[in-house]
């Protein structure tokens, strides 16, 4: 028996040791695949820039106004590549008429800022937050400093628990200039956003109060994501996070899979996260 044992132990001894040569191989093979890809994807990202940046140069240049053809197909390619991509338009785009369209009528108010329900011009229904015109000059210091602030703040988050941030723009103010002497037309500034139907967790739960505690748990757990990404951003400095300071159930929103995001980041502050750090933003 002893002598029988022997060689099929050294059978399977070798067995595995090729076993183990072939998935060696092929996990070499897997992995030298993978960094091809990922180099690639690294050459295709810039690529992806610099057509939005042409597109948006045509879309942009004032000389091109007639240019109604070449328009539209700026216009096209860069809706396609923000559809394929996910990837929004440069920081610096001012989001004017040609990528926005602004509703008439307020869908929801806040103290300082009307929000208006548009269009993108990917043709997705969108969140349209205009700053309301302030005649007393120290308010409206105030409030445009607000402003800045939240679309400095906001910009700067990309996860998947945090309302995405589409850019800003101006409009002409819906106030009118004789009514308050005005010398010249005054313009209001806006935040763009994706528009959720469900709007905020309150109204949510108002409407479908039979939420499953599994879902009512699930949207807790998504609150603690955002905030934990937003106390560690990785795109700030080393020991630097973002620190929302007014979160409550209308800063947080339901998207239609029921998962929840946060929005409304215009007391956000940037802070050291060290014990010993102050406030800066």
């Amino acid at each position: 028996f002893y002598n029988q044992t022997i060689p099929n132990v050294e059978k399977h001894r070798q067995r595995f040791l090729s076993a183990q040569k072939d998935d060696r191989a092929r996990l070499e093979k897997l992995l030298s695949i993978l960094e091809n890809s990922t180099s690639e994807a690294e050459d295709v990202e810039p690529s992806i820039q610099e057509i939005m940046c042409k597109a948006l140069e045509i879309l942009v240049d004032p000389t091109m106004r007639r240019m109604t053809h070449q328009r539209e197909k700026a216009k096209q390619s860069l809706a396609i590549l923000a559809e394929m991509t996910g990837q929004p338009l440069p920081p610096s785009t001012l989001l004017g008429k040609e990528f926005v369209t602004v509703g008439t009528h307020a869908i929801s108010q806040g103290t300082s800022y009307d929000i208006f329900l548009g269009e993108y011009f990917t043709g997705e229904k969108i969140a349209i937050k205009v700053l309301r015109h302030r005649v007393d000059q120290d308010t409206a210091r105030s409030t445009h400093e607000k402003f800045a602030r939240q679309a400095i703040n906001w910009s700067s988050l990309r996860h998947d628990c945090i309302v995405p941030f589409y850019g800003v723009g101006v409009a002409p103010s819906r106030v009118s200039a004789k009514e308050f002497q005005l010398q010249v037309p005054q313009l209001n500034a806006y935040l763009v956003s994706p528009y959720l139907r469900n709007q905020d967790v309150r109204r949510h739960f108002e409407k479908y109060p039979n939420v499953s505690m599994v879902d009512r748990l699930q949207m807790t757990l998504d609150i603690a994501s955002g905030l934990d990404y937003m106390h560690t951003q990785p795109d700030l400095k080393p020991g630097n996070g973002l620190v929302h300071s007014a979160l409550n159930v209308l800063n947080v929103l339901i998207k239609d899979s029921g998962r929840a995001v946060i929005s409304g980041f215009g007391q956000s502050k940037v802070c050291n996260t060290k014990p010993s750090g102050e406030l800066y933003r």
